[in-house]
């Protein structure tokens, strides 16, 4: 199957939210043959619970393609770590970007709560102990000190070991993306055409039903 077919394909996937897998790809040979495999599954979604984890993934998917990540490697399972490898590192940032990445995150409410307590007890142990003023205030401020590193933000690591499919569910309980709504068949009829026309610079007149995205239109 051809780069050109493969384009038109993922473009129908991102246009009605839908999912083609590998072994439906090979089914069509014609633009009527994508139009009815399109049509059949909206009917098939349709009346049913949309999966939003797979439409985040397909999204973040299209993300890091345009951003030369391979298709064929980016799957749930793949990690952070795998993609910056492929793509280097200096590419990190727009790894981040694609996935929508904190450039950092903060550190924990309970570490907060252990570190204000220490610095309190330091300096309360300090006065009891020493019974000067002067060892409290410097206890108390060793601790606020550490406090202050403790809390503070550190860097996300390009080398994580978080996979998409943990990086899908933590975006999806951020955000609720609503699927499209119904399609007639005239209208995607006419959504493939201008997929096919646009992928294949061509005018949307020279696509019939039974035209061979191969041999008649030219599909690399």
């Amino acid at each position: 199957m051809g780069l050109d077919v493969v384009e038109i394909m993922m473009s129908c996937e991102d246009a009605f939210d839908i999912r083609i897998r590998d072994r439906e790809m090979e089914t069509v040979r014609t633009a009527g043959d994508l139009h009815a495999l399109v049509m059949r599954l909206l009917n098939e979604r349709r009346g049913e619970a949309v999966c939003a984890s797979s439409q985040m993934f397909y999204r973040l998917r299209q993300d890091l393609m345009k951003i030369g990540m391979p298709r064929r490697m980016i799957r749930p399972q793949t990690q952070v770590a795998e993609i910056v490898q492929e793509l280097g590192q200096e590419r990190w940032p727009a790894v981040r970007s694609a996935l929508e990445i904190p450039r950092t995150l903060p550190k924990p409410t309970w570490a907060e709560v252990l570190m204000l307590g220490g610095a309190i007890a330091s300096g309360v142990a300090a006065k009891l102990i020493g019974g000067e003023i002067w060892l409290g205030v410097i206890a108390g401020i060793s601790a606020g000190y550490l406090l202050h590193v403790a809390l503070r933000r550190v860097r996300v690591p390009s080398e994580s070991h978080e996979s998409l499919r943990e990086i899908t569910y933590t975006l999806l309980s951020r955000q609720h993306r609503r699927p499209k709504g119904n399609v007639s068949e005239a209208e995607a009829w006419q959504v493939v055409r201008g997929i096919v026309a646009d992928q294949l610079a061509i005018p949307m007149e020279q696509i019939g039903r039974d035209s061979r995205l191969i041999e008649d239109l030219g599909a690399g």
